[in-house]
């Protein structure tokens, strides 16, 4: 480590040994390096390999993505699982290539998996990977959907992708969004939030009971305030904002549009070719 800043290296070992993480690895790194640009930085591989050694505070155990990477291997599932509901085949290119804002993948988060305990009902948005949680006394489809039906008044919801799970049999119900389910025994097809999962479980592992609405909440805000490589670094949160603001942005284009104005349109043409407001995520999980 000759020549390394010490500061950073304390603030590293400080950062990633904390009860609550804002950061990866990674994430630490980028960030300092554009705030002490004057420092000498390591590559995030090289702090990886200095865990590994043992030449930092930081432990393996404290990045439980780095001791959970295993190979996969290969199972031959069941096949024969009646879908819900409208099939993921259905779903639109627009939000399969996640170039539009709004469409969201959930899940339930048990705890220790006793009858009668209380779950975690998770949504997370595909473009912008803003997490939504609420904790729920049951997991019985008639709660899943009032709380979902709540959400949608909440949050901009035009679409949700379910797994398979009874629990989620009534969603097809609802009138107010699109839902798609994917085949059974399918979790990749949800990488958004089987991704936002694993960063959740750092929070609440898995065996252990399901938390409080605060906690949740705070668990909430916490996920939605973590660095993202996939968007430069920048928070799910400041991609929701922005999200938000594009959305609201072309309803007002579109209005002026339809007033039949000629100098509306004329202004309408000039912004659309000056302005270009993007958000697009290009990561599968």
């Amino acid at each position: 480590m000759n020549g390394c800043s010490t500061r950073f290296i304390a603030q590293l070992e400080s950062a990633l040994t904390a009860n609550i993480r804002l950061h990866s690895v990674d994430s630490f790194v980028q960030t300092y390096k554009v705030n002490h640009p004057e420092e000498v930085v390591p590559y995030t591989k090289t702090i990886y390999r200095y865990i590994k050694e043992g030449l930092l505070a930081i432990k393996p155990i404290d990045l439980p993505k780095m001791v959970s990477i295993r190979k996969r291997s290969k199972k031959v599932m069941k096949t024969n699982k009646k879908t819900l509901g409208k099939s993921i085949e259905e779903r639109p290119e627009y939000i399969n290539d996640r170039s539009e804002f709004g469409h969201w993948e959930i899940d339930l988060i048990l705890g220790k998996k006793t009858k009668g305990e209380a779950v975690m009902l998770t949504l997370v948005e595909r473009q912008t990977r803003y997490a939504l949680g609420v904790k729920l006394e049951d997991k019985q489809s008639q709660t899943i959907n009032r709380a979902v039906t709540h959400l949608i008044s909440q949050y901009p919801i035009a679409s949700i992708t379910a797994d398979n799970g009874s629990e989620f049999s009534l969603l097809s119900t609802l009138e107010a969004v699109d839902v798609y389910f994917a085949h059974p025994y399918s979790s990749h097809e949800r990488g958004t939030n089987e991704n936002f999962n694993g960063l959740l479980r750092e929070y609440v592992p898995k065996g252990t009971k399901t938390t409080t609405p605060k906690k949740v909440a705070a668990i909430e805000h916490w996920i939605n305030h973590y660095p993202k490589r996939l968007f430069n670094y920048k928070l799910p949160v400041e991609m929701l904002k922005l999200a938000n603001f594009n959305l609201k942005f072309g309803t007002f284009l579109l209005k002026l549009h339809n007033t039949g104005n000629f100098l509306m349109k004329v202004f309408l043409f000039w912004v659309l070719h000056r302005t270009t407001i993007i958000i697009k995520g290009k990561s599968t999980l």
